[in-house]
């Protein structure tokens, strides 16, 4: 969920009882520890004063969000924040928890007390945002069905399991856990274990068998998968610098039966900031990745790198508003069929938290299709990221936080009811001279709705677009020069259509 981070000092003061001694000192070593967000220790202080204070909003609030933004315990946090109403951002949070609860309509009754309060300055654009998702959710999960998600056994534990990521033949899968059983057991300031990497392989009977860690070594920093190159050698690592914090994006190798050590990227990828996931083009030359630096449209935003002809790469492009937004955009996914990008965003229309969303890339034009919210039962309230696609196309793997779950973030199967992603491929040539013609595509249903017009590429002729399953479309190709060529298409099968035209000169 969005939600804002409010250091003690910054909390109003309502009617602050007398402390005694004892008190001010729990007091003081609770804000210190609130403000390195170290929840856990807060925690156990402000519940020591809560027992001779129970009634005192501030320490109720300042209880609601250790719950709440400790990233566990967020409905647990309700009864805190009502006993704390006198303070604004109460509502905020309580609008938050009502709409995990699913009560929408309470959810946008808090949000608005929150709104219309004068009496502090906040963020507009994420009450906003906050207010759309639940408009957003109200709409699309009004219906709510029994979903096809699998909880795989062995994957999960009662701690975090997220990120998985794939291997091409859909036989290996790697994924972040912080569950108990490393060599030291040590926690991070929120009290949960470090992150860990495993691998989990599927055995002859189709079963994921029990995982078990990929790097062997204890440390005191977090781990954790951000992608895979689609040969499944090379293995890409998020890990955080010492302040648990910042962090950056390594890569290991496949050294036999064994991953090697971890090499930092370069080529422009990492930097000072935040970047924590990425994604291989089928090719490996067109690489995605997530960050937080400066001068994108707010928060983590997705970029692209390419190889150029002489090895070097490109500087970082950001892919633009229609993809990133002002909130997190996060864990780039790119299909093999490189058109075709899933993603996960707190921004956009959204379910609430993290929700997974798709895009098709028009290679002539080089832009993205507007981000589509591929909703319920794939998305939910809660977060949910890390979409990665099996190799036969017939279900993808992701990671989501749900009622029947083991506990936190799980990691779930969907069985995808429809086929790999359908494209169409090919070339416009001249029919004479057979060099490449830049032209346009007009693509049409048979009821006469436009799905969509392209361009073929000025030096190679080459177009390609994504199109659906058993309908019929009309391709019509123009150019001012040549004679309009049209001709019926329909995709019957999961392989690509490819058709190669010649124009005729007028």
């Amino acid at each position: 969920m969005l939600c804002f981070w409010c250091g003690v000092s910054l909390i109003a003061q309502n009617a602050k009882p007398k402390l005694s001694i004892k008190d001010r000192l729990n007091w003081k070593e609770a804000n210190d520890q609130f403000a390195i967000q170290d929840y856990r220790g807060a925690l156990a202080y402000f519940e020591e004063l809560l027992q001779a204070h129970p009634n005192w909003s501030t320490l109720n609030f300042n209880i609601g969000v250790c719950l709440f933004d400790g990233k566990k315990n967020k409905l647990e946090s309700e009864p805190y924040f009502k006993k704390a109403l006198d303070i604004p951002k109460s509502n905020m949070y309580l609008g938050q928890i009502m709409h995990l609860k699913l009560n929408f309509d309470s959810a946008l009754y808090y949000y608005n007390i929150y709104l219309n309060d004068p009496s502090e300055s906040k963020d507009i654009r994420i009450i906003e945002q906050l207010r759309a998702n639940t408009n957003f959710a109200k709409e699309h999960l009004k219906d709510i069905t029994n979903d096809t998600l699998v909880d795989v056994p062995y994957l999960n534990s009662k701690f975090d399991e997220y990120a998985p990521v794939l291997s091409s033949d859909g036989k290996t899968l790697f994924f972040t856990s912080r569950r108990s059983g490393g060599e030291k057991n040590s926690t991070d300031q929120t009290g949960r274990f470090f992150e860990d990497i495993y691998i989990s392989t599927l055995n002859d009977s189709g079963y994921w068998v029990e995982p078990k860690k990929v790097f062997s070594s204890p440390h005191d920093l977090h781990e954790a998968t951000a992608g895979l190159s689609p040969d499944g050698k090379k293995l890409v690592v998020f890990r955080t610098d010492k302040n648990y914090i910042t962090g950056n994006l390594f890569y290991t190798s496949k050294e036999v039966d064994q991953w090697g050590k971890l090499h930092k990227f370069e080529n422009g990828i990492n930097s000072s900031y935040i970047e924590s996931s990425m994604s291989f083009s089928l090719d490996q030359k067109t690489i995605y990745f997530s960050s937080d630096r400066p001068g994108g449209f707010g928060g983590k935003d997705i970029y692209r790198i390419r190889q150029m002809g002489d090895g070097s790469w490109s500087k970082p492009f950001n892919l633009g508003p229609l993809i990133n937004t002002a909130f997190d955009d996060d864990a780039p996914f790119i299909h093999p069929n490189g058109i075709t990008l899933f993603f996960c965003s707190k921004g956009h229309q959204n379910l609430g938290g993290y929700d997974i969303f798709r895009s098709e890339l028009n290679l002539e034009e080089d832009t993205w299709s507007r981000a589509k919210n591929l909703k319920s039962p794939l998305n939910s309230v809660y977060d949910d990221v890390f979409f990665s696609i099996s190799s036969d196309g017939e279900q993808a793997f992701f990671s989501s936080e749900r009622s029947y779950g083991l506990g936190g973030q799980d990691i779930f199967k969907i069985n995808l009811k429809q086929k790999p992603i359908p494209y169409f491929i090919g070339y416009v040539f001249d029919a004479e001279t057979n060099h490449p013609i830049k032209a346009t595509l007009k693509v049409t249903k048979t009821n006469g709705d436009i799905q969509g017009i392209y361009k073929s590429s000025k030096k190679t002729g080459k177009y390609i677009f994504v199109l659906d399953y058993k309908q019929t479309y009309k391709v019509e190709i123009t150019h001012p020069k040549y004679s309009t060529y049209s001709k019926s298409i329909t995709i019957e099968d999961d392989k690509p259509f490819e058709g190669t035209f010649k124009l005729f000169k007028k």
